[in-house]
């Protein structure tokens, strides 16, 4: 089977419109696609957490995001995982928006079934986002409302915005014939190989591993801060700015967990496939930082809130600085070609 598949025509239409805009036709402009949809990325993490959470919190996460050697790997590569960061953070900001309820919650309602129907079109993982999405704003209308009719209309746009999407696919297959040809095809291709069998399985230690050997301080306080959050402590998070930024939380770490708990559950593993949630983990981890750090009582002497931001920054600065040397080692010096976990392994152990 050729890829990619034709099910993710979106993103093969982003690079023939930056071949044609830049007059470049090699790899060379997929790799820059996935580059500016990084950076873009970065930007709007930053956004989120400025509007929606807590200045600081931005400044932290577009700074975990930065140096991150899952996203720099994938930032120079060809692939459609960059782009479905930037898309899933652009639902994520949408969401955020049209759940404040305010004079711009029916457009941003709107903005995210527009990226959400073109996300479908760019990798099949999109359903998640998507799906959560959708059912989280039928939700808000439900208990803004009272009754049904909103709810419903939700439901139906999210809808239409699949039906748009899977035209669009079978468009791109040449009709319903030329689909089912292709899906028996995609069956027979995708079934388990010697590198996905060595390479792109096992269980849950397959990512706790890779966090820990690639970038252990963002997910490890990612995933807390997103269970803190579900837990619905208010200690330390409520010390946060932004008056909504509970909220703002419990949407990212819902998120957060239940596309982890689907991806740590399919038996094809890689952590590229969990690119949508790098930014979310990242606002995550960087809003537990700032509420430590706030959570020490002003009555206290001022050295101690002194002394716990200088703890922090360290802390931060030393995660930066791993990272950074992180990517260099297994990216540059030894030139991993996929973000499977099994590489990074058999790198310390000194098999490769």
């Amino acid at each position: 089977m050729d890829y990619p598949w034709p099910n993710r025509f979106g993103f093969m239409a982003l690079v023939a419109v930056a071949m044609r805009v830049t007059g470049h036709r090699t790899v060379e402009t997929g790799e820059l696609l996935s580059t500016a949809s990084s950076l873009g990325a970065i930007g709007l993490i930053g956004a989120i957490g400025f509007l929606a959470l807590d200045p600081w919190a931005g400044v932290i996460a577009m700074l975990f995001l930065a140096v991150s050697p899952l996203d720099l790997g994938l930032a120079r590569r060809a692939w459609q995982d960059d782009v479905m960061s930037l898309l899933s953070v652009g639902m994520v900001a949408c969401f955020l928006m049209a759940a404040n309820g305010d004079r711009r919650a029916r457009l941003a309602s709107l903005g995210f079934m527009a990226i959400a129907c073109f996300a479908l079109t760019v990798k099949e993982s999109s359903i998640i986002p998507v799906g959560l999405g959708v059912a989280g704003l039928a939700f808000i209308e439900w208990r803004r409302t009272g009754g049904w009719r909103a709810p419903v209309g939700v439901l139906a746009l999210g809808a239409t915005a699949g039906l748009l999407a899977a035209a669009v696919i079978v468009a791109a297959n040449g009709g319903w014939k030329a689909l089912h040809a292709t899906w028996l095809l995609s069956k027979e291709a995708t079934a388990p190989d010697d590198y996905m069998r060595e390479y792109q399985s096992g269980g849950i230690g397959y990512y706790l591993t890779g966090f820990r050997i690639l970038q252990p301080v963002p997910f490890m306080l990612g995933y807390l801060a997103a269970i803190w959050a579900l837990l619905r402590a208010r200690w330390p998070l409520a010390r946060l700015d932004a008056p909504r930024a509970g909220a703002a939380l419990a949407a990212l770490a819902i998120y957060a967990i239940a596309f982890s708990a689907v991806s740590f559950s399919y038996p094809s593993k890689n952590l590229r496939f969990l690119s949508p949630i790098y930014g979310p983990i990242a606002l995550l981890a960087g809003s537990l930082v700032v509420a430590g750090v706030r959570a020490i009582p002003v009555a206290r002497p001022a050295r101690a809130r002194a002394i716990a931001i200088a703890f922090a920054a360290v802390l931060l600065l030393a995660s930066a600085a791993r990272d950074i040397a992180c990517f260099r080692h297994y990216f540059i010096e030894y030139q991993i070609q996929d973000l499977a976990t099994p590489w990074f392994t058999q790198v310390d152990e000194g098999k490769l």
